[in-house]
C-alpha cells in the first residue's frame, strides 16, 4: 500500500512540475511578456498620436464654426471660390522649369 502512496505523489509531484513548466513557457510565460510590452509601448504612442490629432482636428472644428476668416481662407485654398467682384489670374510656370526673364538659352 505505501508503494501505492509513492507512486501517487510522484504522478503529482511530475503534474504540478509539468502546470508550473507550462505556466512559465507557455504560451503565456515569460517569453510572450517583453512582446507584449513592446505591443503596450506602441499602442501608447499611437494613442498619444491620435489624442493629439484629435485635438487638432477639434480646434479646427471650431475655429470652422466660428471664424469667418478661417472658414473663407480655406473655401478659398481648397475650394477654390472667389468672391463675385474678384478676377482669378492664373500664371503658369515656364516649362524649362527656369525663373529667369529671358526664356531662350544663350550659349
Amino acid at each position: 500500500m505505501e508503494s501505492r502512496w509513492k507512486i501517487v505523489f510522484i504522478l503529482a509531484t511530475a503534474l504540478a512540475m509539468g502546470c508550473i513548466g507550462y505556466t512559465l513557457i507557455g504560451p503565456g510565460g515569460g517569453g510572450n511578456q517583453a512582446r507584449m510590452q513592446t505591443e503596450l509601448d506602441q499602442l501608447l504612442k499611437e494613442t498619444q498620436r491620435l489624442r493629439k490629432e484629435n485635438r487638432r482636428l477639434t480646434l479646427q472644428v471650431n475655429a470652422l464654426k466660428h471664424r469667418w476668416d478661417y472658414l473663407e481662407k480655406i473655401s478659398r485654398d481648397k475650394l477654390g471660390l472667389v468672391k463675385k467682384d474678384e478676377v482669378v489670374i492664373h500664371l503658369k510656370e515656364p516649362r524649362n522649369g527656369r525663373s529667369g526673364k529671358d526664356p531662350v538659352e544663350r550659349p
